[in-house]
């Protein structure tokens, strides 16, 4: 569950590539936490708070990054993952 500390904490340095579609308020530093080094967070819903506070040094010594996109809403994001689960695209490990 990406709102249970302990789980998080689990998955730390584990994840290359994390997308999140929220708009809810969350635990950024966490979230940047669970990325294995030149990991990447990439931010698709457009945050209740238009700011969100990270730690630079979690990024710089981490070598983890931080990208964004204003693709389209939640509705958009659902269809794309609907698309890609019916032609099978997964991704690649």
């Amino acid at each position: 569950s990406s709102t249970d500390p302990k789980k998080l904490d689990l998955a730390q340095s584990s994840i290359d590539f994390l997308m999140s579609t929220s708009s809810s308020p969350l635990n950024w530093r966490a979230f940047i936490n669970v990325l294995r080094p030149k990991g990447t967070l990439c931010l698709l819903g457009l945050p209740e708070q238009m700011d969100i506070t990270l730690s630079i040094s979690d990024l710089l010594l981490g070598s983890k990054n931080v990208c964004g996109s204003g693709i389209g809403g939640r509705y958009v994001i659902e269809k794309m993952f609907d698309f890609a689960a019916r032609h099978n695209i997964v991704a690649q490990v």
